[in-house]
């Protein structure tokens, strides 16, 4: 029977990897943001606990095989968008048991992951995290790579659209390092929003400059030249 399960997609510190597990919800029928189901593989028994504030929600849907669907970080919106699918699931079910077909051809659209809304929820969690400095990087680089690049969806990322990205910034007038800067949070911004790393090209490298060494004969005349309060700081 077709069926579709809120869930919680997440990290733990312990874990690299993304943990799914059902969502919880409370007395009142709402979804409890920040928890998860888990079960004992041995007895059974299930328990609730915190997870934090890195995860996303997605929609397991079991029709035939299980597909999950992008959900976002907000529990209202993601309870609504399971419903919803429930629904449509359980509507067609009736339908093709009366021999009916039904068609929707706007499915496919909307079950695409946009990459606005998920550069959003990265800003979003940049932002609880305290992590002030990523969420403004953040901001810029969507922006940027929004209007260069031209995409709309997650799964339209390839390697050149992203060599794309690197070009039109040296276009106007960024040096290698900021490139590379922007790179690197554009591709943590990707993997975020579900994108295969092994798509993305070699960052572009960039000189780095060495510190200034001074001999002990220039350090002494240094030294010699400087004011009290200077020594003292220079020491």
């Amino acid at each position: 029977m077709p069926k579709a399960t809120l869930m919680v997609r997440f990290k733990r510190s312990s874990d690299p990897n993304w943990i799914r597990r059902p969502a919880v919800y409370g007395s009142t029928g709402r979804v409890r943001s920040g928890f998860a189901e888990f079960k004992d593989s041995k007895t059974g028994r299930k328990s609730i606990e915190s997870i934090g504030e890195n995860f996303t929600f997605e929609i397991r849907v079991e029709d035939g095989g299980t597909t999950y669907k992008p959900a976002g970080k907000k529990a209202a919106d993601a309870e609504a968008q399971r419903l919803q699918i429930a629904a449509k699931l359980q509507a067609r079910m009736q339908s093709e048991a009366a021999g009916l077909l039904v068609v929707d051809p706007a499915e496919e659209s909307r079950s695409r992951l946009r990459l606005a809304d998920a550069f959003d929820d990265y800003i979003e969690d940049a932002l609880k995290r305290g992590a002030l400095e990523a969420r403004e990087q953040a901001i810029l680089v969507k922006t940027e790579f929004l209007q260069l690049v031209s995409i709309t969806f997650a799964d339209e990322v390839t390697r050149d659209r992203i060599i794309s990205f690197d070009a039109a910034l040296r276009e106007r007038g960024r040096v290698n390092r900021t490139i590379a800067n922007k790179r690197q949070r554009l591709q943590s911004m990707l993997r975020w929003a579900g994108v295969d790393p092994k798509s993305f090209p070699p960052k572009p490298k960039f000189e780095k400059k060495l510190p200034t060494i001074y001999t002990p004969k220039e350090l002494a005349g240094l030294f010699r030249m400087a004011r009290p309060y200077e020594a003292t700081v220079l020491t």
